[in-house]
C-alpha cells in the first residue's frame, strides 16, 4: 500500500471529520493509493456507512484527472450485480472529487489467504465462479475492470458462507471509449502479478485482460501466495510455487487463462471458470 508521504501530500487522516457534499462525514481511512484514498464515511442523511473514494489533487493535471475520475465513476454506476460492490454516486467540490460506494463489512481475499494459506478446491471453484459471473456481466456492458486482484475482492458473510464482492472499478473502461481519454497512451494500469501482458505494454485492453487476471487470482488461491516473480512475463503457474499438489489438467487450465496472447485465452471469464472447475473436480 502506498502512503501519502511518498506522493508529497498531507496525511489522509488530516481529512477525518471533513464533510463532503454536505452529506458524507469522513470517519476512518480504509485504504490509500497513488491516485485516491478510500474512507469509511457516515451519511448525515440516512445514518448509514458508505465507502467514499476521494481523488487526490494532481496539481497542474488536476482538472484532467477529475474529468477522467468522473467519467470512470459514471461508467461504474452502470454496474449492478450481487457480486459487485455498487458505485452509487459521484460528487465534486472546490477541493476534491469523490465517488460513493457501498460499504461492505468483511476482509479482502488477500487478507484471507495471507492468514489461512491456500484454499480448498471447492472453495476456489465457488469464488472463481462468482467472480466470473460478475466479470461476464461487466463485459456484457462493454466494460473491462482492468484491476482484478485479491486486494480488490471482499469476502462477505452470507448464509453461513462467504461470497465475493468485486470492488474498485476506478480503472474500469468502456470498450467503446477512446483509450487515451481514460489512460495516457503507452502507460500501464493495473497491479503487477495480476496485470495482463497487453496492459503492461500500455495497450488498451479488452475483456480478455480480465480473464488473465481471474486466472492469476485462481493460481494465487491454489498456491496460497503471490507469484514468486510478479514482474516476469509470461506469467506461468509454476511461478507461484506449490504448497499442495494439483493435476496437469489444472496446470493446463491455468496456462490457458494466463496465455500471453489474448486470442489463446478462454473466450470469457465464465468459460475459464468452467474449465478450471472441471480440472479441479478431476483432481479431487
Amino acid at each position: 500500500m502506498e502512503h501519502a508521504a511518498e506522493h508529497g501530500r498531507a496525511p489522509a487522516t488530516d481529512r477525518l471529520g471533513l464533510l463532503l457534499g454536505g452529506t458524507y462525514r469522513l470517519e476512518r481511512v480504509l485504504g490509500e493509493g497513488g491516485m485516491a484514498t478510500v474512507y469509511r464515511a457516515l451519511s448525515l442523511v440516512d445514518g448509514r456507512a458508505y465507502a467514499v473514494k476521494v481523488l487526490e489533487p494532481r496539481g497542474e493535471d488536476d482538472q484532467l484527472a477529475r474529468r477522467r475520475f468522473t467519467r470512470e465513476a459514471t461508467n461504474a454506476m452502470r454496474i449492478a450485480h450481487p457480486y459487485a460492490v455498487r458505485t452509487l454516486s459521484v460528487g465534486e467540490g472546490q477541493q476534491f472529487a469523490w465517488l460513493v460506494m457501498e460499504y461492505v463489512e468483511g476482509e479482502t481475499l488477500q487478507s484471507f489467504v495471507e492468514a489461512n494459506g491456500c484454499c480448498e478446491p471447492a472453495t476456489i471453484v465457488a469464488w472463481v465462479r462468482q467472480l466470473a459471473s460478475v466479470l461476464d456481466h461487466v463485459h456484457a456492458l462493454g466494460i473491462v475492470h482492468r484491476d482484478v486482484k485479491p486486494a480488490n475482492v471482499m469476502l462477505q458473510a452470507a448464509e453461513g458462507a462467504r461470497r465475493v464482492r468485486l470492488l474498485d472499478f476506478g480503472l474500469a473502461r468502456d470498450f467503446g471509449l477512446d483509450s487515451q481519454a481514460i489512460t495516457m497512451q503507452g502507460t500501464a494500469s493495473g497491479t503487477p502479478g495480476f496485470i495482463a501482458p497487453e496492459q503492461r505494454s500500455g495497450l488498451a485492453p479488452d475483456h480478455r485482460a480480465d480473464v488473465f487476471s481471474l486466472a492469476a487470482v485462481a493460481a494465487y488461491l491454489l498456491a496460497g501466495r503471490l507469484p514468486v516473480a510478479a514482474w516476469a512475463l509470461p506469467l506461468r503457474p509454476e511461478m507461484f510455487g506449490r504448497r499442495r499438489r494439483w493435476s496437469e489438467a489444472v496446470d493446463l487450465a491455468l496456462s490457458e487463462g494466463l496465455a500471453v496472447d489474448p486470442t489463446h485465452r478462454p473466450a470469457s471469464a465464465g468459460a475459464f471458470a468452467r474449465r478450471l472447475g472441471e480440472a479441479l473436480g478431476r483432481s479431487a
